[in-house]
């Protein structure tokens, strides 16, 4: 009975070897992309909506100032290979498109860590139910998003498949081994991950001791990591800071991530028990005769470097490893190590039907109580990037902080202004009025002074822009304080917080520049230049009429 127990997990487990690789890696696909709909927040896609970060400032601006020399320039203490190359890619195109180029290097990147899951799966004899479940865990793990859709955080995606790669070796011949070496490279050479490799490289060498096999991979990913720990090195980011002198901030730390940012005791609770689960997975046949102990290299391999990815994690931000902790969730720093997590997991209980099933249900729970979808706010990409054909723009990406300029992109102007309509505002009684401010009229302007805390200027009369697509507005003033500024647009009069924008600028003299589309040809528009008592001076008011 026991035999044809096992005879029967076994014809579960490994039967995805029945049909030809390319339609089991196409079905792959077709599942790692379906599993990122939950992640939406909507089917509307609109330009730059899922542009992040460093997207613009580091790896879109600098491609577009410094060209193919910033494709080796550090950023954060490392070398961003493969985010700079799409970026650099990008930059040969209009400015609209480049945010489909990066979220399509993202999409690949993703898809390249599916595919590494997905072959070390059918190299280990993982069935369908396996195969497939591992490719959702990788997918729905914990995590509030922002390692999703952006080219900036597409180097976790290639760090957990280079771990992959290198932990299953499927290359039989030595031309095999080359090329898989070529295409290690730009892994290697996209943030630190290398770095962290060596140590468990050391310790695959020390047992398996297949250097002469191997050495080709060895050497590709030894060169980078010391490429990278010069670079790292140089930066000074690993040994500047202070490092906590508490040491239940870094117990505390280090055990929340390992529960999976649990903060619920049912949570809790599942994340306990599956790593009892784990645990016993790889001891329960540990003393038995004759068992063959090569069998937990992998799963434990896997195990050791999620922790070592941890104990990086936490040493980046070593004056608080509170700090990078979130609770409820996810974060970039732990996309690597629960990749590796729930596949060492599946590895170690495939034997054992009722414990794999048990853990994937497990691990689905603590994803599903863990999920966060990808909020986009529309900040108007399409609008800015018309505008900027015209006038030089600091274009503003999500996150918004409260800080200037923020994270943007800086827009260049192709063309001249005297190619489109460009109109000043007068700026008086006649065409201006105020809400909760007292405006005082002067030969070079307007006096704001606020008496609430929320002022709001509005202009009398519509913009009317016939057969323009997009509008921009200009208002140069001075600032007693820095802060937020908000404009709306409405075709009626009637507006909402759906249709505006909201911007951070500084104290002083300031340039605040919005795009938007119209509808109609016209619009009536708002602003509000602060959301505080204070004062401000308002010198001037032009208006942009965009065609496509």
């Amino acid at each position: 009975m026991a035999e044809r127990k096992i005879t029967f997990n076994r014809k579960i487990l490994t039967s995805v070897k029945k049909v030809s690789a390319w339609s089991f890696f196409l079905f792959i696909f077709v599942i790692a992309l379906l599993v990122l709909i939950p992640r939406l927040d909507g089917f509307d896609y609109f330009p730059g909506k899922y542009l992040w970060a460093e997207d613009g400032v580091i790896f879109i601006n600098e491609s577009q100032t410094m060209g193919a020399a910033a494709i080796f320039n550090p950023y954060a203490g490392y070398l961003h290979f493969y985010p700079r190359i799409i970026a650099y890619f990008s930059s040969s195109m209009d400015l609209i498109y480049r945010p489909l180029v990066t979220l399509a290097g993202w999409v690949f990147a993703y898809l390249l860590l599916a595919y590494a899951l997905a072959k070390g799966a059918r190299t280990l004899g993982f069935g369908w139910f396996s195969s497939v479940s591992l490719i959702c865990l990788m997918s729905l793990q914990p995590n509030y998003g922002e390692n999703f859709f952006n080219i900036t955080n597409s180097q976790w995606m290639l760090g957990a498949a280079l771990v992959i790669f290198v932990l299953i070796y499927t290359e039989e011949t030595q031309r095999q081994k080359i090329i898989k070496s070529i295409l290690l490279l730009p892994l290697c050479l996209t943030g630190p991950f290398s770095i962290i490799l060596v140590p468990a490289l050391f310790l695959i060498l020390f047992l398996k001791k297949d250097w002469r096999i191997n050495k080709t991979i060895y050497i590709v990913i030894f060169s980078c990591a010391v490429i990278q720990l010069l670079v790292l090195i140089k930066s000074g980011r690993a040994t500047s800071g202070e490092i906590s002198q508490m040491p239940w901030d870094w117990f505390l730390a280090f055990s929340q991530l390992l529960m999976f940012g649990a903060n619920s005791i049912t949570v809790l609770c599942t994340a306990l028990l599956f790593w009892f689960l784990v645990i016993f997975s790889l001891t329960r046949n540990l003393f038995q005769p004759g068992f063959d102990r090569k069998k937990l290299l992998l799963p434990l391999l896997l195990i050791i470097i999620a922790v070592l990815f941890i104990f990086a994690s936490l040493y980046s931000s070593k004056q608080n490893p509170l700090a990078i902790v979130p609770l409820g969730g996810g974060s970039r720093y732990t996309w690597i190590p629960y990749v590796l997590i729930f596949f060492a997991a599946l590895i170690a209980s495939v034997e054992n039907l009722k414990i794999h099933i048990i853990i994937i249900i497990m691990s689905g729970f603590i994803c599903f109580q863990n999920f966060h979808r990808v909020s986009s706010p529309n900040l108007q990409f399409k609008s800015y990037a018309n505008y900027s054909r015209f006038q030089e723009v600091i274009i503003p990406i999500n996150p918004q902080w409260a800080t200037y300029p923020g994270w943007h992109i800086k827009g260049t102007p192709s063309r001249s202004t005297d190619e489109i309509d460009m109109r000043h505002v007068e700026i008086s009684q006649d065409s201006i009025f105020t809400v909760g401010a007292r405006a005082d009229f002067v030969h070079d302007g307007m006096n704001l002074n606020s008496i609430g805390n929320d002022p709001i200027v509005l202009l009398k009369k519509p913009i009317f822009c016939k057969g323009s697509a997009d509008l921009a507005v200009e208002i140069n003033m001075t600032r007693h304080s820095e802060g937020w500024m908000q404009l709306f647009w409405s075709e009626t009069g009637n507006f909402s917080e759906v249709d505006s924008i909201r911007r951070w600028y500084p104290a002083g003299s300031v340039k605040a520049q919005f795009a938007f589309p119209i509808q109609g040809g016209g619009a009536y528009i708002r602003f509000d230049p602060m959301e505080f008592v204070d004062a401000a001076k308002v010198q001037e008011i032009k208006v942009y009429c965009l065609q496509n």
